[in-house]
């Protein structure tokens, strides 16, 4: 990544140039990278775990506000590894399908360590 003064003959420079670089504005500078293409790719992995995550929330909304309250007392009471009870269900749910093949667990209302 390159600053630049006066991109391309011009006072300012913002977009790409084909598929070969960019130029944005960042940090008070005019800066100039390599294009590079996102990656849209979907694998069946990637939709795995997609629906571990989607399972999770699904599973923390559908608590009730004590359960709730639990998971973030649970949370905060762990060395500050998490900052609230969604952060803490997430962890433990999506690492939980993980190692058990997707299948869920009998409860989310009792949090337990990961």
């Amino acid at each position: 990544m390159a600053k630049v003064t006066g991109p391309l003959m011009s006072m300012d420079a913002s977009g790409q140039l084909g598929k070969a670089i960019v130029f944005f504005h960042g940090w008070g500078e005019n800066i100039v990278r390599v294009y590079v293409a996102h990656n849209t790719s979907n694998t069946v992995n990637q939709q795995t775990i997609r629906s571990y995550f989607a399972t999770t929330i699904s599973a923390w909304n559908a608590l009730t506000d004590p359960q709730q309250a639990a998971w973030t007392t649970f949370a905060k009471s762990h060395d500050n590894q998490y900052w609230c009870g969604i952060q803490a269900i997430v962890r433990w749910g999506v690492t939980y399908l993980i190692d058990n093949a997707g299948v869920e667990p009998s409860s989310w209302t009792t949090p337990t360590a990961p």
